[in-house]
């Protein structure tokens, strides 16, 4: 049976920050699972986010912190003029207020005054960061199941039928999956009942690629405000050449495909109340869905980057942190690397070909 020391599912921005940690620290010992996404559709193409941090005294100290550890990075705080449409007119936005929406909680982060602007994209550094460590991944891998024994991570299955024995695991994927992969008691009745009862948003979007007759916006979040009952608010901001919108759908409804494209004609509807010709001359239009993208762990149990009953599993997603990216990824960046043990025994790594 193989053995590694340090395990990493999932290979977005976080897995491959830290994979690229342990290769510059000299540490061959590692593996990144990533399942079924390659690591240029999960870190590439501006990823899935609206890549807006605001600039808050937390957000900005990690944001410090990231660029006192890489050199080729930089930060400035610019000011962000948010918009809401109502009434057929753009209003400043602070907020949904006392809305009928759900996920008007999540929309707060958006009236900010200021944001935090990367330069490289956070995306672009985790590029280069995934040749850095060519040889230590598998994207055609998933792990089907995590073995827990005497409240530590023993083992992980991988593709339903190979083991493999690990000394730690850090999981950047969804941990609304934990309850599926950690199966019996080495996931506590506590934590699985906090799990089940966390309110996570996956994001359905749309790009929209105009260049002959490009929308007039600043690059501030744009919201759009209605009355259906059956959809969220419409969200949206210019990036480098496009445009991306969104709107958020309870997690446990983002498998109803049908639903789902119900959602991309409301986001198209949204954007004719306010350019009633932005379709006509589009050059390219891309459908995107990030599952889990926003929501919060917060407050349900003690279940935060680290699990009380499991010792070696260190959590790392924007759920945990309350956070979507890219602000999100660069707190909990700052909080494993102070966690996770820098003395890693030498184990033989394993081949790609897992």
């Amino acid at each position: 049976m193989q053995k590694i020391s340090t395990l990493i599912i999932g290979g977005g921005w976080l897995g491959l920050k830290l994979a690229n940690d342990l290769k510059r620290e000299g540490q061959n010992d590692f593996f990144v699972f990533e399942g079924r996404e390659s690591l240029a559709a999960s870190a590439g193409k501006g990823g899935r986010s609206l890549g807006f941090a605001p600039a808050t005294d937390e957000i900005l100290a990690a944001t410090k912190a990231f660029a006192a550890e890489h050199s080729e990075f930089s930060f400035e705080i610019v000011e962000h003029r948010p918009q809401v449409f109502v009434d057929g007119h753009w209003r400043p936005f602070s907020g949904l207020g006392d809305s009928h929406f759900r996920s008007a909680a999540e929309f707060s982060r958006f009236g900010y005054s200021h944001e935090l602007r990367f330069q490289p994209s956070l995306e672009t550094m985790a590029l280069s960061w995934a040749e850095n460590i060519n040889g230590h991944f598998a994207t055609q891998s998933e792990i089907t199941a995590i073995e827990v024994k005497d409240h530590s991570v023993s083992s992980v299955i991988l593709n339903g039928d190979k083991r493999i024995e690990v000394d730690r695991i850090v999981y950047t994927g969804t941990p609304l999956n934990l309850g599926k992969l950690i199966e019996g008691e080495g996931l506590s009745s506590k934590s699985r009942v906090a799990l089940g009862k966390a309110l996570a948003w996956t994001a359905v979007g749309l790009d929209l690629y105009n260049s002959k007759n490009p929308i007039e916006m600043n690059s501030s979040v744009h919201v759009f405000d209605h009355g259906a009952k059956d959809f969220e608010p419409v969200l949206g901001r210019k990036l480098d050449g496009f445009t991306r919108w969104m709107t958020l759908i309870e997690s446990g409804r983002a498998s109803e495909h049908e639903y789902s494209g119900q959602c991309i004609r409301h986001i198209k509807r949204q954007l004719k109340r306010a350019w009633p010709n932005c379709f006509e001359e589009a050059e390219e239009e891309r459908i995107f869905v990030a599952c889990d993208a926003f929501g919060s762990l917060t407050g349900r149990a003690a279940i935060g980057v680290e699990i009380p009953e499991i010792s070696n599993l260190y959590l790392g997603h924007s759920l945990v942190q309350g956070e979507p990216s890219p602000a999100g990824d660069l707190l909990m960046a700052q909080k494993l690397q102070g966690l996770l043990p820098k003395a890693l025994n030498r184990l033989p790594s394993i081949e790609a070909s897992c």
